[in-house]
């Protein structure tokens, strides 16, 4: 009866903490001004400063030797507070003390370490510095919380010890996850949930198969997990190594599966109607490379039996842009096409401007700094003679020059358009459709708004607008793109650092922590995405204390080739599943430059993508003062028509 009583306790305590920070993300209010739809009105983000970056990697090696140093004493702490909790929920001498052998302490603090670092760091005012750092500490009372259920329920049902070290890492991640869920939305200048109305009725069976195949995932991982603990007692490093390769095996496994259900859904047969094809495209001083473009589409067009219509908006060039579009235009025979002049106003408004003279059935947003296939129109009315199919894209590889970025960008597409999103098709859980090359239905997308004005990721947006309309989206790998890809470092970082931060505001606008999820795309795809992001500040602090442990003292299992295996754990299965296609789709003469995949892009797409967190705007600590009245959302009804 005692343990009865004091184990829902240690439940009900861990479940109030989460409850409360799910309740403050969900309630939290948004400071965007802008209308839900196509307007956002938040903040411009800061200037990116590396120094910043610089000095949370050194915050964290500092933290890191000063964890190390102390060790011991930290030890005996935390594993002395577990122990006495669950003595009191579980009063049996001797049956908690083999399990929280098995803790990995020092990942703890090296965790609520991340966000100390993370306070230090951001530019915030004292007051938000300060709420930033006590998450931390709710982080750590969490993690004691949970690790002392963990055990106690273990050593009631004699579970085996072995498996404690490896959940507690799985565990403690999610935690982290969690507890970052509501720093990020408590701290940031974010946009507000997006306003389109949800047609929850054509998610339900692909919202089962998800969850059902994720099931099957993690019993297969259990399965193997218990396979390799049979074999012989493991030390802690191997429970890390586990940990980090189980999460690793997780997502790769849950794509092939998909895969193979994909396998099942052929293509549509050929349209039997041939409708006019609009193709949009915005150009700011795109001279250099336009021309490429525009005889691509011209290509295209001659290759489709309709008509091919395109409308350019510039967006206030101030180079020969105009001059070389209107050249184009003169000469091409298959192409009509117009340009219309407008003030520079950003991407959004210009393509918008373009959408309004958009009258056929299907409109195609065009980069102007692309290389189209020839087959890319013909291949698109098969997929828009199914009413439910909102856009469709095509596979996007980089325009190879002499650059390492480009060799880089290469692997990164061979992964994506080629492994990841021919699974998450099976389940309509892709969740951006690249502005590359997006094809769309123009009525649903007037009805939400047109591009989104005012904030990064507008093709990202706008997929997931339609999806909340129940609209599909395609991925047709018979068409290709080639795009530009930046040469120099600093130009990658520029961009990654605006795709990134896209990344946060798609959270924000349709995560489903404030609002209701439009199906797997949202749920499963964006929220992994906003994970994965939250594990690139944990993953550093985890890397930095096995090297700063291995050497301070170098052991057998915990020495520097550990850290660099336990750094490759994490990319293995993306690496090995993108040799495979690099392969079979005649690219294995690029295998080579893998190496400088790993650890060299990785360790600069992660340090990129920390970075992104510290320009955007953060918000002031505001105190719940009696009497002072809540800042209110400004009021909006959706627009019938969506």
């Amino acid at each position: 009866m005692v343990l009865g009583y004091h184990l829902a306790a240690i439940i009900c305590l861990l479940g109030t903490a989460i409850t409360w920070v799910f309740w403050s993300v969900r309630h939290h209010p948004s400071v965007d001004c802008g209308d839900g739809l196509g307007s956002v009105q938040i903040e411009l983000p800061h200037p990116a400063k590396l120094g910043r970056l610089i000095l949370f990697f050194a915050a964290i090696a500092v933290y890191a030797v000063v964890v190390v140093a102390a060790r011991g004493e930290l030890r005996s702490l935390y594993t002395g507070v577990v122990l006495d909790l669950g003595q009191w929920v579980l009063p049996v001498p001797g049956a908690i003390a083999p399990y929280s052998n098995h803790l990995e302490t020092g990942l703890r603090f090296m965790i609520a370490g991340a966000m100390l670092s993370l306070a230090v760091v951001i530019p915030a005012t004292p007051g938000r510095r300060v709420a930033i750092a006590l998450h931390a500490g709710l982080y750590l009372g969490m993690a004691v919380l949970l690790d002392c259920l963990v055990i106690v329920l273990s050593a009631t049902t004699r579970f085996p010890v072995a498996y404690v070290g490896i959940e507690g890492i799985i565990l403690n991640m999610i935690l982290w996850s969690t507890v970052m869920l509501r720093v990020f939305f408590t701290t940031f200048v974010l946009p507000r949930p997006s306003q389109v109305p949800i047609v929850k009725r054509v998610y339900g069976v692909l919202t089962l198969q998800a969850v059902l195949i994720a099931v099957a995932v993690l019993a297969l991982l259990a399965m193997g997990t218990a396979v390799v603990i049979t074999l012989g007692p493991l030390g802690h490093s191997l429970y890390i190594f586990l940990g980090f390769m189980t999460y690793a095996l997780l997502w790769t496994i849950f794509i092939l599966i998909l895969r193979m259900f994909r396998a099942f859904q052929p293509n549509p047969s050929p349209a039997a109607s041939l409708p006019d094809i609009h193709v949009i495209m915005c150009a700011y001083n795109e001279s250099s490379g336009i021309r490429d473009t525009l005889d691509s589409i011209e290509l295209a067009a001659r290759e489709y039996p309709g008509r091919v219509l395109l409308t350019l908006a510039d967006d206030g060039s101030e180079d020969a842009t105009v001059e070389i579009v209107s050249d184009a235009l003169a000469h091409f025979t298959s192409v009509s096409g117009e340009i219309i002049n407008c003030s520079h106003g950003g991407k959004s408004s210009a393509l918008n401007a373009a959408l309004a003279r958009v009258t056929g059935p299907i409109a195609v947003r065009i980069d102007a700094d692309v290389v189209i296939s020839a087959n890319a129109f013909r291949c698109l009315p098969r997929w828009f003679e199914d009413p439910t199919v909102g856009n469709v894209g095509g596979s996007t590889f980089p325009r190879m020059a002499g650059s390492w970025v480009h060799r880089m960008r290469l692997i990164e597409c061979l992964y994506g358009y080629l492994f990841v999103r021919p699974g998450l098709q099976a389940i309509d859980a892709i969740p951006c459709i690249p502005g590359t090359f997006q094809a769309f239905r123009p009525s649903p997308v007037r009805a939400v708004g047109g591009m989104v004005i005012g904030m990064n990721g507008e093709d990202a947006d706008l997929t997931l607008q339609l999806g909340r309309l129940g609209y599909r989206a395609i991925l047709d790998r018979d068409i290709v793109i080639h795009e530009d890809v930046p040469t120099k470092l600093a130009e990658y970082r520029e961009q990654r650092l605006r795709w990134y931060r896209s990344g946060a505001h798609l959270f924000a606008r349709h995560g489903p922590f404030q609002g209701p999820s439009a199906g797997p795309r949202v749920w499963l795809s964006i929220v992994r995405a906003a994970v994965f992001r939250f594990m690139m500040m944990v993953r550093p602090v985890v890397y930095l204390y096995a090297a700063v442990w291995a050497i301070e003292q170098p052991s057998g299992s915990r020495n520097l080739w550990f850290v660099l295996v336990l750094f490759g754990s994490a990319v293995a299965p993306m690496l090995t599943c993108t040799a495979v296609i690099a392969t079979k789709h005649g690219y294995a003469r690029y295998l080579p430059w893998f190496l400088l995949w790993f650890p060299a892009y990785i360790l600069v797409r992660r340090a990129i993508m920390i970075e992104s967190l510290f320009t955007l705007p953060t918000r002031a600590v505001v105190v719940p003062w009696p009497g002072r009245a809540p800042r209110r959302l400004p009021d909006f009804e959706p627009d019938a028509t969506g």
